[in-house]
């Protein structure tokens, strides 16, 4: 029995060293890729071969993915290989392709000329499916709509020996895992969800539609020799965590690269837009990831040293700048406030991570790369056993007229007979100093935060503005990576200055931060948000649609929210509204006259567009009503009205040839059609009175062709027989002058008159009492 089990184990000692396969038989063995193809087979045997080449030149350990990609080189021996650098010739076992893309690779491997596929190759009808009502009626509609390409691709695959999957036989990715993919194999697809195939130990990789042609027409598939990144995961999931999830949370930390940094290690970050490549700047910033777990308390991520170790190390104090700190120094406080203020939540709000500063050697590194330059005293101050005083804050500095500078600042505000308050905040404008936040600092002032608001409404004044430190404005390339420094540290003063009161379950675990506590402090504070968590999460990979789709919803966001705090301010004080309404207007008039030319320009070309306002003699349009009626009572209007025909709808150069064109017979020709024109009547116009004549008893489709009756000669002729003031006709104008000779002419007339004299004595009457 124990000789049996020998002689069995030993054909598997003797391939220790082969590449996993699903069975334990020799890798000459026959195994086919899959059951719906016949012929193609699992090549494990070459490809130990190729691995067992590259092992002897190379003489290091390799990756799984190394191993699976060497093993399918197409010349194992003069390939030259070097990470990152060398392109690799491979042979890829299968191509897939979906219906989008397989019509443009199947025309071009055509023009090979070859009789079939060199390589295992599939087409999946699933892209030209649009999910709109249901399963069922969206196929069909599908199959219908695009039944020319589903022929073509149906009979080219036949041709060519392609495998062909139908419209709803299933998505791309879901099949080739389920039907293809085989462990140590290498796939490239045209689809972005390829690499699901690699769920069982396949490569597969999603390529372009050139690219899976080569391999189709036997040539080989060129790809760059991949890098090797190391990830180690501590801790264990919790939650909704799952694998794929820290694979997803793991790429853009080691992979997104921010184009212009000069950081030596710049993985870590992944920002919302580059604003040296695309011009945004304000909506655009970095943020803090927030991790799901339980950090340790501070008091063991700072050794237990308090309030002195939060910008000293324990062992080098005495090296401190009076004005500058070394990378070093802060880097224990700013990790430890990044720690424990991932779970603050502003409002309840919550926002998705975008940014990860939680490596110590990263924060280091942004520390080193600014000049940044700190308070008098205020290290001084933190160290002390004591609490710091509001007085101590009066005497930091503020910020020069003139500097142009990044800065943390911090806000005094008092009221007689209370307690003052501290508020903490950062100004880090792409382009502006932090004073122009500064300014924003007074009581009329929209974009104050809600805290300071409200202690404002309250009574408070805010009485300094001083900065705890500050550094220049740094370059476009460094203001992704300066803007995340700031965050922090402004959360970090934030902690510090105002031990913060556990909010969660896990708590902050601040309070360790400090060696005194909240109630020997002389103030009290306004730092009850955290700046980690407030920005919207960041993703640089942004296409220029996605990119421009962002910008306008921003944009919406803001405009919105100015309309509302517009509308607030209007319902609240209509009068002091409109007085600041009108100074901002005159001052946005008085110091951007370009800007306002350009609006002006804007607005006129629109409305000239849309014919809104319009004055068809001059062809000009105008943004307001108002501004058309004074155009109509100027001279220039009155200079080519005098040249103008209107029968004919022309202009001419002088009033001397309007003149000689009015004798012309189209002249007449255009005024007999208008006035057959203004002499229907539209019995529908007329039962409802609408754009109506009284004189004429005629009704017309739209007030402009009641303008033109009105100003025809018809009208003017029944004009002299019409009596207005009994509204009543006549059919000769010398009957008009005799009924206004009559009697009841005279009394009507008479009535009138009282009539209007007793509406004018009531209305003054009336406006007499209510005054």
């Amino acid at each position: 029995m124990l000789s049996r089990q020998l002689l069995r184990a030993a054909p598997r000692a003797a391939f220790s060293r082969r590449m996993a396969t699903l069975a334990d038989s020799p890798l000459d063995k026959k195994v086919a890729q899959n059951n719906q193809e016949k012929g193609n087979f699992i090549n494990y045997k070459k490809m130990s071969e190729n691995l067992s080449i590259v092992r002897q030149r190379l003489n290091r350990p390799l990756t799984y993915a190394e191993k699976i990609l060497y093993s399918h080189l197409d010349d194992p021996h003069g390939q030259e290989i070097e990470r990152g650098v060398s392109y690799l010739k491979l042979r890829p076992d299968r191509v897939a392709c979906q219906d989008a893309t397989a019509q443009m690779a199947i025309l071009q491997f055509m023009s090979a000329g070859m009789p079939s596929v060199a390589n295992p190759t599939t087409v999946h009808c699933d892209h030209l499916i649009e999910a709109q009502v249901g399963g069922a009626k969206d196929l069909a509609r599908a199959v219908d709509i695009n039944k020319e390409v589903y022929d073509f691709l149906s009979t080219s695959c036949a041709k060519y020996n392609i495998g062909f999957w139908k419209p709803g036989s299933g998505i791309i990715h879901q099949i080739l895992l389920e039907n293809y993919a085989f462990p140590g194999g290498l796939l490239i697809g045209t689809d972005s969800h390829t690499p699901n195939a690699g769920g069982l130990g396949m490569c597969a990789i999603g390529v372009g539609g050139a690219d899976a042609v080569d391999v189709m027409a036997n040539l080989p598939w060129e790809l760059k020799a991949p890098k090797v990144i190391g990830v180690k995961l501590t801790g264990q999931l919790s939650g909704w965590a799952s694998p794929k999830g820290c694979t997803c949370l793991s790429i853009p930390i080691e992979t997104q690269v921010y184009p212009t940094s000069p950081l030596s290690t710049p993985k870590v970050f992944n920002m919302e837009g580059a604003p040296s490549q695309t011009g945004l700047r304000r909506e655009h910033h970095l943020v803090i990831t927030i991790q799901r777990q339980v950090h340790p308390p501070a008091s063991e991520v700072l050794n237990g040293h308090g309030a002195a170790s939060v910008f000293f190390t324990p062992t080098s104090p005495s090296k401190l700048s009076p004005t500058t700190t070394p990378s070093t120094t802060l880097t224990g406080s700013l990790q430890t406030s990044v720690n424990n203020g991932r779970r603050s939540r502003c409002n309840g709000r919550r926002r998705a991570p975008g940014v990860d500063l939680s490596y110590n050697v990263v924060i280091a590194e942004l520390l080193s790369t600014l000049s940044l330059v700190f308070a008098p005293g205020l290290f001084e101050v933190l160290q002390a056993s004591t609490s710091p005083t509001v007085a101590f804050f009066k005497t930091l500095p503020t910020i020069a007229r003139g500097e142009h500078k990044w800065a943390i600042y911090l806000l005094v505000l008092e009221k007689v007979g209370h307690r003052p308050k501290v508020y903490i905040g950062s100004g880090t404008n792409s382009s502006n100093s932090v004073a122009s936040r500064l300014s924003q600092y007074h009581a009329t002032s929209t974009t104050l935060p809600f805290y300071v608001r409200r202690a404002l409404e309250d009574g408070f004044t805010i009485e300094y503005k001083v900065l705890l430190c500050s550094a220049p404005i740094p370059s476009w390339g460094m203001v992704p990576t300066s803007r995340a420094l700031f965050l922090a540290l402004e959360a970090t003063f934030t902690f510090v200055l105002w031990t913060l009161n556990s909010k969660t379950e896990y708590g902050y675990g601040l309070t360790a931060m400090c060696r005194w506590g909240r109630e020997s402090l002389e103030y009290d504070g306004l730092c009850s948000h955290n700046p980690l968590g407030e920005s919207p999460p960041g993703e640089f990979n942004l296409t220029p649609e996605e990119l421009e789709a962002t910008v306008a919803e921003l944009s919406g966001r803001r405009n919105t929210a100015v309309v509302r705090s517009r509308v607030k301010a209007k319902k609240k004080d209509p009068e002091l509204y409109k007085e600041r309404a009108n100074t901002n207007r005159k001052n946005f008039t008085t110091s951007n006259p370009a800007a306002v030319k350009a609006i002006d320009k804007r607005c006129k070309d629109k409305a000239k567009e849309l014919k809104t306002h319009y004055c068809e003699i001059c062809d000009e349009s105008f943004t307001k009503k108002a501004k058309l009626t004074k155009h109509l009572a100027g001279p220039l209007h009155a200079t080519r009205l005098a040249k103008y025909c209107t029968p004919c709808s022309h202009l001419f150069g002088k009033p001397a040839e309007l003149l000689r064109h009015q004798k012309t017979k189209a002249h007449a020709a255009n005024v007999s059609r208008l006035q057959e024109l203004s002499s229907q009547s539209d019995p529908e116009a007329v039962e409802e009175k609408r754009h109506y004549c009284l004189m004429c008893d005629h009704a017309f489709n739209d007030n402009p062709s009641l303008e033109l009756h009105l100003a025809g000669p018809l009208h003017a002729v029944q004009a002299n027989k019409y009596c207005t003031v009994c509204a009543k006709p006549f059919a000769r104008p010398a009957a008009l002058l005799k009924h206004q000779s009559s009697k009841a002419h005279i009394a009507m007339v008479g009535y009138l008159e009282m009539s209007s004299e007793n509406s004018f004595e009531g209305s003054f009457g009336a406006s007499s009492g209510s005054s």
